[in-house]
């Protein structure tokens, strides 16, 4: 068993600590990626002449999480923050693609027609006019072509002798309309019209205006707009808003929040044709009305104009506009990904490779559903974590949903039902589901590589489990019917959009991973190394040695004791796997870095926005690591930064040879069967395995330890056969993981008899195959 555990030592990973050796303890767990699509983002916003409108729209755009530039440009009144402004900062960046997102509240709108001129989308513009308010001054903004260039035109308004509206003086200085000038292609996306998460705003105003707002009537007031042609699509999606927020207080809320009704109401819009939208009268007959804008931002209307119109009259209302909220960077988000995303499933068949989208299966199923979304993005998240693309035929799927939408995604994939199970948890049904049932396994038959993916809970808004149960039972009222039907678009729009990270937990025991628990177990040991550091026209020379001190199955404690230049210095820290993130953790201080795993060795890119202070590296830079391993005994590590231009500014490499310094110990082994109630009796003159066979049915089985040494013992146990890990993720002792189990065991010094029980559930889940065949060894190494 000595050979085996150093020859395992020496083979696996056992170079972690070179951040340490450097001293470098200001490695972020944040991954930099290159902008591989050249994707930029430009936001587009109104615009407006108080910087009371603008500067939360600024922020909610500093806000966005992309991984490639993101500007902001207005429509207008705001120079040198113009649309054009933005288009030349995102070529100088070097994207090729624009995804142009209106940060505005209708795709209904003459200004989108405006956008899409400005962007080059459109070549004529109609020849508008309406009324607006700039600085408090009642204006008619006007589109107008002056010698082939279009421009905006405000001219001050009042009302006449006549009782109509006429402009007055000479109009403001015009601002041109201008195409931007660029390469990149432009994609506009749609406005923020009805979506849920501008809903989710609404709802979260109205809750925040009142602590009792039940029995009380939303009414909702937007800008609106004079052009009847496009009121419909206001007035459509407006409504829509309204409901959803009603929905989301009474389903999404904790207690939930009934409201009697909801309004909504314009501000602009043609009194004549639709006097049932006009603000006041609608306020002055809701049941205790709460009034909550529809606006991108506070300013004049928010302000003024509304509280005006609502003179003397009771109502809740606090001028909050949808800007600032977290939700709106999240909108920007998702537009931004539904134009960016490459969501492409790609898969060999008899050699060919072909590409599975979304319409593919929209044309299999009859739709996209929430179910089909589910189980197009998990198989796109598991193929990525194989290093290829898979052949259909040599993949099997076992899925824990028992939806038709699964099922026939999965058949589609595959192009046979042969190759999937459905295993469902227990408990749960097609009528009585958990998040449990989105989980999904996916194996490649060739290798054994196993992905396993599940959605994860934060995913579900609270009750939607229940709601699905009421609505499949048939006992759902209409609001509920509607709050569900609500839910899962969401569900479905989060899943297709959101980062895979972010959706589902990734559980990836391929063999061409290093195993976390044989890299723990070889890390225990000293290795010697040696190599050169090279910063700018500096070489410094690099020696040590680095001693790890495993602490737990999958934790560790080292001392790194090096030399750097005249520099010595001596670093302790510790290690362990990061089971939520699937990644190797390191810590010195109070700085942690993470690292994958890959088939000899890991590797790590991080970006670093402050540079390396410690090098005098002050500028941001991209710093990468590679450990690659040799041969038993051979490791090497190299490590690089690189400015934003990819010039070179630190290169680092060193050689490291395992140097074994245990003394040898005198090992027993003792061997027992596994039945119920056996007891294994552990002498404590060394370090004793205790190999049980485990080939029998599941179920639960009592072992009794008793220690019969004079010095107390720490059991803990390791399991055989099972290098990917998929066994240690399922069997259980003492309602531990196999790796997480461990315990001392007092001396029996004295009468009295000290017995350790362990209960072991070798039980494996129906949709992983249901029995473990393999070998548990139980561990004992003296304390004395």
């Amino acid at each position: 068993m000595k050979e085996t555990k150093q020859k395992k030592r020496r083979k696996a990973l056992a170079g972690h600590m070179v951040l340490l050796i450097l001293a470098i303890s200001f490695i972020t767990p944040a991954v930099a990626e290159e902008n591989q699509g050249k994707y930029g983002v430009l936001v587009i916003a109104h615009g407006s002449s108080s910087e009371i409108w603008c500067s939360p729209v600024r922020d909610a755009v500093a806000e966005v999480d992309l991984p490639y530039p993101v500007e902001l440009g207005f429509l207008e009144l705001v120079p040198n923050e113009t649309i054009n402004d933005a288009v030349e900062r995102l070529d100088d960046a070097g994207v090729t693609e624009i995804i142009a997102i209106p940060l505005f509240i209708s795709s209904h709108s003459s200004h989108i027609q405006e956008i899409e001129y400005v962007l080059g989308l459109k070549e004529t513009l109609p020849l508008t006019s309406e009324h607006v308010m700039v600085d408090g001054v009642k204006m008619e903004r006007t589109i107008v072509l002056k010698n082939g260039q279009y421009a905006i035109s405000r001219a001050p308004i009042e009302t006449g002798f006549d009782g109509h509206m006429q402009t007055m003086g000479q109009p403001d200085e015009e601002e041109e309309l201008v195409p931007v000038e660029t390469d990149a292609v432009i994609l506009l996306a749609n406005a923020m019209d009805d979506h849920w998460l501008v809903a989710g705003i609404l709802s979260d105003r109205t809750a925040d205006l009142s602590t009792d707002i039940a029995g009380k009537t939303l009414v909702v007031v937007a800008h609106g707009t004079d052009e009847e042609a496009n009121f419909a699509g206001w007035v459509n999606n407006t409504l829509s808003l309204a409901n959803q927020a009603r929905l989301k207080l009474a389903y999404w809320s904790d207690p939930a929040i009934g409201l009697t009704g909801t309004e909504v109401t314009f501000i602009h819009h043609n009194e004549t044709l639709h006097p049932e939208f006009n603000l006041r009268p609608v306020v002055e007959s809701a049941t205790g009305p709460v009034v909550v804008p529809l606006m991108v931002s506070e300013g004049y209307f928010t302000g003024s104009k509304i509280p005006g119109l609502l003179g003397n009259l009771t109502y809740a209302y606090d001028g909050s506009a949808l800007t600032p909220h977290p939700n709106i960077a999240e909108w920007i988000e998702i537009s931004a990904a539904k134009e960016s995303n490459n969501l492409i499933l790609q898969v060999y068949d008899e050699g060919e490779l072909l590409d599975i989208t979304l319409d593919n299966l929209d044309e299999a199923h009859g739709d996209v559903c929430m179910c089909v979304a589910a189980a197009f993005k998990a198989s796109l998240t598991a193929f990525e974590a194989w290093d290829g693309i898979p052949e259909r035929g040599n993949l099997e799927i076992a899925s824990a949903h028992p939806s038709d939408g699964h099922t026939e995604t999965f058949e589609y994939i595959l192009n046979s039902g042969e190759d999937i199970t459905v295993n469902l948890p227990e408990g749960t049904s097609i009528v009585n589901l958990t998040e449990e049932n989105y989980r999904y396994c996916f194996i490649e038959k060739s290798s054994g590589n196993i992905v396993v993916v599940s959605v994860k809970e934060n995913i579900f808004p609270d009750g939607f489990f229940e709601l699905r149960k009421r609505c499949k039972t048939k006992v759902a009222t209409p609001d509920e019917k509607s709050a569900f039907k609500l839910m899962k678009g969401e569900i479905k729009e989060k899943i297709l959009y959101l980062p895979a990270n972010d959706v589902f937990n990734v559980e990836h025991t391929g063999s061409e991973m290093i195993y976390f628990e044989e890299l723990f177990e070889s890390l225990s040991g000293e290795w010697a190394y040696e190599g050169t550091m090279e910063i700018g026209n500096d070489t410094i020379p690099i020696s040590g040695t680095r001693t790890f001190i495993l602490t737990g199955p999958t934790s560790a404690d080292f001392v790194v004791e090096f030399t750097m230049g005249s520099v010595e210095e001596i670093e302790t820290g510790s290690a362990w796997w990061d089971r939520e993130r699937k990644q190797l953790a390191i810590k010195e201080g109070d700085e942690i870095g993470y690292f994958n795993l890959t088939i000899n060795g890991y590797e790590s890119k991080t970006f670093l926005e402050d540079g390396i202070p410690e090098f005098n590296i002050f500028e941001s830079v991209l710093y990468g690591e590679r450990l690659t391993i040799f041969d038993e005994t051979t490791q090497s590590m190299e490590w690089t930064a690189v400015n934003m231009n990819g010039e070179s500014l630190m290169l680092g490499n060193l050689k490291m040879t395992f140097k074994p310094i245990f003394s040898e110990t005198t090992t027993t082994t003792l061997i027992a069967e596994v039945i119920p109630a056996i007891s294994m009796t552990v002498p404590t003159t060394g370090v004793d395995f205790g190999k049980v066979g485990a080939g029998m049915t599941s179920g639960n089985l009592d072992i009794t330890v008793v220690n019969t040494g004079t010095g107390s013992a720490k059991v803990s146990v390791m399991i055989l056969d099972d290098s990917k890990g998929f066994y240690n993720e399922s069997l259980r002792l003492n309602g531990l993981e196999i790796d997480g189990f461990s315990g001392v065991i007092p001396a029996d010094t004295s009468d009295f008899w000290y017995e350790y029980k362990v209960v072991a559930n070798l039980e494996v889940p129906d949709w992983a195959g249901g029995k473990y065949d393999g070998t548990i060894f139980f561990v004992a190494e003296s304390k004395t």
